[in-house]
């Protein structure tokens, strides 16, 4: 996936969930990503990290590709 797709397509749908999660349950929601490049998490000016500013989203990264944080990794490893 390319960083403009996820900008565009995926990740303001993430964002309209977060904040109408939050405000039906008057909660503060953390979008949690790995450092994958497509999330945009890897530089301070590209289209996904300007969304995810001006959303006021708080956000829990991890390492991408980290088997201990990730289960879906696992399940990458035996299919290769």
């Amino acid at each position: 996936m390319t960083q403009k797709h996820y900008a565009e397509h995926v990740l303001p749908k993430h964002i309209e969930t977060i904040k109408r999660l939050e405000e039906r349950h008057k909660h503060h929601y953390i979008l949690q990503e790995d450092n994958d490049g497509s999330h945009g998490t890897r530089s301070l000016q590209n289209p996904c990290r300007r969304l995810k500013i001006n959303a006021n989203l708080e956000l829990l990264l991890h390492p991408a590709q980290s088997p201990d944080l990730n289960p879906i990794e696992g399940i990458w490893e035996i299919i290769k």
